[in-house]
């Protein structure tokens, strides 16, 4: 396990890095930033060029106000680029073009999707849980 706290759990499999949210819901901004940052110092430490990334978001808790959209902004970026591949999984339509967003926000190209089939089909494994 390279993360496990309220809002995430991180393994790397030494192919993929699989991250997910919890259900735990953010408090501040500050918690935001402060947990990313954790999260992407850890990240920075993997060879992304020989990994994928599986982010799985359908647990989380959205929020899109401007000051929380703005405490992950520096983060995002590095947390979801550079990977093989990045491979994000959500749980409606609208999460989907929220992320989107972000990712060409950004100058990225995510996968998003909400079919775990899919996800698993694109990371060639058997299966998402």
């Amino acid at each position: 396990m390279l993360v496990a706290n309220d809002h995430f759990e991180v393994v790397d499999d030494g192919a993929i890095v699989w991250a997910r949210r919890t259900a735990t819901g953010f408090e501040t901004p500050k918690e935001v930033s402060d947990v990313h940052a954790d999260i992407v110092r850890v990240l920075d430490r993997l060879p992304r060029d020989a990994r994928q990334l599986f982010l799985d978001l359908r647990r989380a808790v959205g929020r899109n106000d401007p000051e929380f959209e703005q405490a992950l902004a520096p983060h995002r970026k590095r947390f979801l680029h550079g990977w093989v591949r990045t491979v994000i999984l959500v749980r409606s339509q609208v999460g989907r073009m929220q992320v989107q967003r972000h990712g060409g926000d950004d100058g990225g190209k995510p996968i998003v999707v909400t079919d775990p089939a899919e996800a698993a089909r694109l990371l060639g494994v058997d299966a998402i849980e």
